[in-house]
């Protein structure tokens, strides 16, 4: 018989114990459940390493994710969060409202999440962000702002809180909020969260109505993150968008013709876009970490989108096409985001 063969029957065998003996999981069977779940290829969450093991808690937790049956593992780490310490009580509640998450939860367990948090001085950056994440979830908006931002105090959950605000901001059609909090994110950056902020910025550019901007947010999600779980979102999104205007076919030159502009070796007709911001003090706050950052001297320029004045922050300009995508990889290496625009 083949290797998948017997690797099936394992994993059914392995899942069976936990079914009907799941709190006398023998250490081989635990084994192969951690491996299960390894090659599920399900994202293994951080934190699950922190949590004691061979817990109860545990144990639940993985079979949970393996069987898609969640609601032992929501009491036994709950027990869990009952019993054990302040510090114990971060681990288990961040495990239990991802969980949580998984189902349709309800004020019931957002109730229960407030029943069970540590004193405020005890809780964790991470907690703070994933109770925020579960308000969200319910609707109680006034709520999962508080808690995103208790987190957004922590650099580390910072760049998570920031867009976690915008989703809330926009959802409530507060436009203003949702902008001057994009515009933060910029000056807070994190990598595993540039997909969202370019989806979360078209979503507020075409809510506005400036469909052009909203078309080059969704863009730079396909030609950058390919692999981003926002991916299809966006794809979706800019299905539904008229090209704009310098992309009709009308408006493209025939590379048979001269062209009316011709390239410059300096002042060229490239440039790398680093921010774009309502407040000129935060654009020259970007422009001085580039500066000193680059060892190039940037420009902010006017730009006016859906009746407000935005100053951008560019790097430039260069001859070339390439030249600028060269300079966007060593931005993009160096902790910033971008892209390349045309004179």
């Amino acid at each position: 018989m083949s290797a998948p063969f017997f690797k099936s029957i394992t994993a059914v065998i392995a899942i069976a114990l936990l079914c009907f003996s799941p709190l006398v999981i023998h250490a081989a069977s635990y084994q192969q459940l951690e491996k299960i779940l390894a090659e599920s290829r399900q994202p293994a969450p951080e934190f699950i390493e922190d949590l004691p093991e061979p817990s109860t808690a545990r144990q639940y937790y993985l079979y949970s994710r393996v069987s898609t049956d969640f609601s032992a593992a929501r009491a036994a780490l709950l027990s869990a969060v009952e019993k054990s310490s302040a510090a114990q009580k971060n681990k288990y509640l961040i495990a239990w409202i991802r969980i949580v998450s998984l189902g349709e939860p309800g004020t019931k367990q957002l109730n229960l999440l407030k029943d069970n948090l540590p004193p405020a001085g005890e809780v964790k950056a991470q907690l703070w962000l994933e109770a925020g994440n579960l308000a969200e979830q319910v609707g109680e908006f006034a709520q999962a702002k508080k808690w995103y931002k208790n987190a957004r105090e922590s650099e580390q959950t910072k760049p998570h809180a920031l867009l976690g605000l915008v989703r809330v901001a926009l959802a409530q059609k507060n436009y203003s909020v949702s902008n001057d909090l994009l515009e933060e994110y910029i000056l807070h950056p994190g990598e595993e969260t540039r997909p969202e902020f370019w989806l979360l910025k078209g979503r507020y550019f075409q809510e506005i109505g400036s469909d052009s901007e909203a078309y080059v947010a969704y863009s730079h999600i396909i030609r950058h993150y390919p692999n981003s779980l926002v991916l299809v979102e966006a794809e979706e999104q800019i299905a539904g968008l008229p090209l704009p205007e310098n992309l009709l076919p009308s408006q493209r030159r025939n590379p048979s013709e001269p062209s009316a502009t011709p390239a410059r070796t300096s002042g060229g007709l490239y440039w790398v876009q680093v921010g774009s911001f309502t407040r000129r003090s935060q654009a020259e706050s970007l422009a001085g970490k580039v500066r000193r950052q680059f060892n190039y001297e940037p420009v902010i320029k006017k730009a006016r989108v859906s009746g407000l004045i935005y100053h951008r922050v560019r790097i430039g300009g260069f001859p070339s096409k390439a030249k600028a995508s060269e300079i966007l990889k060593i931005v993009k290496k160096n902790g910033l985001d971008g892209f390349i625009a045309r004179q």
